[in-house]
């Protein structure tokens, strides 16, 4: 991808995701939803990072595999915690 095109296509996604926090956020903040709120607005800012890294064809590694990695590690904590409360 050439210099200058690249730059407009970052600063479109960059716009984008402003756009949609701008237009999602004060409605969470309205209903106080701050929980909500932060977990929005850390999915968006991680999409639009990938989506950034991706334009910039800058090599990720595979998600699925951190995924698995946590997901796991939050499997056997909660398993740890059922037992220990009796479920």
């Amino acid at each position: 991808m050439s210099g200058g095109a690249g730059i407009i296509y970052i600063l479109g996604i960059v716009i984008l995701g402003a756009l949609l926090i701008l237009y999602e956020a004060p409605s969470f903040c309205r209903q106080e939803r701050y929980r909500d709120l932060a977990v929005f607005l850390t999915l968006t800012v991680l999409s639009l990072i990938l989506s950034i890294l991706l334009l910039l064809d800058i090599p990720i590694g595979n998600p699925t595999t951190l995924i698995k990695t946590v997901g796991g590690f939050l499997w056997e904590m909660y398993g740890k915690i059922g037992g220990i409360l009796g479920g």
